[in-house]
């Protein structure tokens, strides 16, 4: 089939969740935050099995992770201005 399967590229938890982690707190989210949201991403579950206090934060976190990345484009197009 190729030279390569789809094992070869399933990252463990663990590394979700760092990954998860390193970007939310390259994008200034607080590192305990961060930490709690990565977990919770990185475990995949449904957003039904979460409960309303876990997805309100999830989602109040990754909001700001995305509103600093914006940011971060909009400074970094304004200097090729």
């Amino acid at each position: 089939m190729g030279w390569f399967t789809s094992n070869e590229f399933s990252w463990s938890t663990e590394r979700k969740e760092l990954l998860f982690q390193v970007e939310l707190i390259h994008r200034a989210i607080p590192e305990g935050r961060a930490a709690q949201v990565a977990k919770l991403l990185a475990a995949d579950t449904p957003d039904e099995l979460l409960t309303a206090e876990e997805q309100q934060f999830v989602d109040e976190v990754c909001r700001l992770w995305l509103k600093r990345r914006s940011q971060g484009r909009l400074i970094g197009l304004s200097s090729v201005l």
